[in-house]
């Protein structure tokens, strides 16, 4: 069951399942995407007659009046039903839990570390300095004048 995010609503689909709802600007087009152990699949919808000229607003899909789709309104379910169909009689499979040995987490920050290039070792001038600063020879987008 989808107990986080914006198919909480939708429920699941009877064993360990993950996924990602997504919709363009103004609901031009909207999908899920998700996995199991097992199978993958994703549901993509938008209008054949040109999804930024024909939104998915205020429309009739299935004899259902929908004011906005979304990705749980809609691809979500169709992913749902389709995945339990597809998976029926096959046993369920848990996901391989992380191996924190190997990737340890992130702590309070994601962001890696790099090395610090020591000064008297050459380096590629123009690059990152190791600090995540750019290094001689490069100029910050928001400072460049174009001189």
């Amino acid at each position: 069951m989808f107990t986080k995010g914006t198919m909480r609503g939708v429920g699941g689909i009877g064993r360990p399942a993950a996924g990602k709802t997504g919709t363009t600007d103004a609901q031009a087009t909207a999908w899920f995407a998700g996995f199991t152990p097992d199978l993958a699949g994703a549901v993509s919808i938008g209008d054949p007659r040109g999804a930024q000229d024909h939104k998915l607003n205020d429309v009739t899909i299935g004899g259902r009046s929908y004011g906005s789709v979304f990705g749980a309104t809609i691809p979500g379910p169709i992913w749902n039903d389709t995945m339990m169909a597809a998976l029926k009689g096959t046993p369920k499979t848990p996901f391989t839990p992380v191996n924190s040995a190997r990737f340890g987490g992130c702590g309070s920050s994601c962001r890696p570390v790099r090395p610090a290039v020591p000064r008297d070792e050459p380096h590629d001038e123009g690059g990152d300095d190791g600090a995540g600063r750019g290094g001689e020879g490069t100029a910050s987008p928001a400072t460049d004048d174009g001189g």
